[in-house]
This record gives C-alpha cells, structure tokens and sequence, in this order.
C-alpha cells in the first residue's frame, strides 16, 4: 500500500467533492486521507476505513495501514456552500493496540462523545481475528483522539475485549492424540468517573466485566492521560 511520506503535508489537502452536504464516502476519505489508488485498495480489503459523523459538516475518519498497525485519524469538514470536504484537524498517525497475530481488522468510529460533550473527542473501536487450526485469537480496543484546534491527538487507547484459544501440550497423555486446548477470555469497560472539571477531560476507569472491579484508572496530567493505555491481560 503506497502511503505519503510526510502526514503533516496533508493538513491542506481539500478535494472538491461537490453537491450538497451528504455522506462521506469511503473512497473519498482515504483519499483525503492520502491513500493512493483508493478504490483499488477498498476492493482488496473492508473494515480499514471508518467514518462517523461526529458534529455538523464535520466527520471523523480513520484509515488503517495493510502491513502494520497504524491508523491515521482526521476530522474532515464539508462546506455547505461548496460542498468541498477537507481535513480541518489532524491528521495523526497512532498506534492501536491488537492481540497477535494482526489478521483480521475492522474499524469503527464510536462513542462520539466517548469524554462527555463538553470535550472535543471521539473513540474509534478496533477489532482484530485470527483464525487458524490450531489457535484462535481476537481483541476489541478502543482510542480516543482528542482536537484542539487543528491539531488532533490520540490520547488513551485501551483494551475492552481480548481472547484466545490454542493447541498446546496436555498435562497427561491422551490416547486419542488430540491435543489438549487452552482458553481465556476479558472483557472490560473503559468510562468516564465524575464531571469534567475545568475543561479537562475527566478521569477514566477501565471496569473488569461481569464483576464490575475496578482494575485501572487514568487520571489527565499536562496533555495526556497518565498512564495513557490500558493493555493488562
């Protein structure tokens, strides 16, 4: 997959799809979001590129990378008059966490309000399989970026899912000769505790499901949260 080699150069890009406003097509935010050949890596893949409406004439869009674990995150607005969209914050390449191997990978653009309206931020849910004879793993994960002006950030990122199941050697001989298997599955609920204060983005607790503990918190220092991931098996 051909990608540019400076991100930051595209903070200008505008393309002129015009017409009143509508949905923003797939096609048109890879493009946008520097994809060469758009249309002919969409038919190769599905799931690496999410859109969502975040606010009005404003979408936030993700486009996954076909050889690593790079998403590159804008927000895109679309005149009203021209019906020109183009990256208004952004873009941003950031790391989101999978569960090895990296095989099957799906985006998508939610909670929109993931810090509470009063903050300009979005989450982006990552979903990642693999399936072979033998093991079986998958996860669900979940970024948050946050604008500031024209600038955009990935500032937690953080596991709600994570499973595997796999072949591996039995603790007493069997007389089938099928091997035996191990499993384990989490999952876990990323949210906000208490108001936002000051206009800082609140505190965030990771919930361990069902039980309901609270196994991680994340508190906003200077521009971040600290620790600004959650990958805790």
């Amino acid at each position: 997959m051909k990608r540019l080699s400076r991100r930051c150069a595209l903070s200008g890009v505008a393309l002129a799809f015009t017409g009143p406003a509508q949905a923003l097509e797939e096609a048109e935010a890879a493009t946008i979001l520097g994809l060469q050949d758009a249309a002919e890596y969409l038919k190769r893949t599905s799931g690496r590129v999410a859109i969502g409406k975040w606010r009005d004439g404003l979408w936030a869009a993700c486009l996954a990378t076909e050889d690593d674990r790079i998403v590159t995150a804008a927000i895109i607005e679309e005149d009203p008059t021209t019906g020109v969209k183009r990256i208004v914050a952004g873009p941003v390449d950031a790391e989101v966490l999978t569960i090895d191997p990296f095989w099957t990978l799906d985006l998508s653009i939610g909670p929109l309000q993931p810090l509470g309206p009063a903050i300009p931020a979005f989450g982006l849910m990552v979903s990642n399989s693999y399936l072979s004879t033998g093991r079986s793993t998958g996860s669900e994960s979940l970024s948050i970026f946050l604008r500031d002006g024209a600038t955009l950030r990935q500032v937690f990122r953080g596991y709600v899912a994570a499973s595997s199941s796999e072949d591996g050697d039995c603790r007493w001989p069997r007389k089938d000769g099928v091997p035996c298997r191990t499993s384990w599955s989490h999952q876990w609920l990323i949210k906000p505790a208490g108001p936002t204060v000051g206009g800082k983005p609140p505190t965030l607790v990771v919930v361990a499901k069902p039980s309901g503990r609270i196994v991680s918190r994340h508190v906003w220092r200077d521009d971040r949260y600290r620790p600004d991931h959650f990958d805790s098996m």
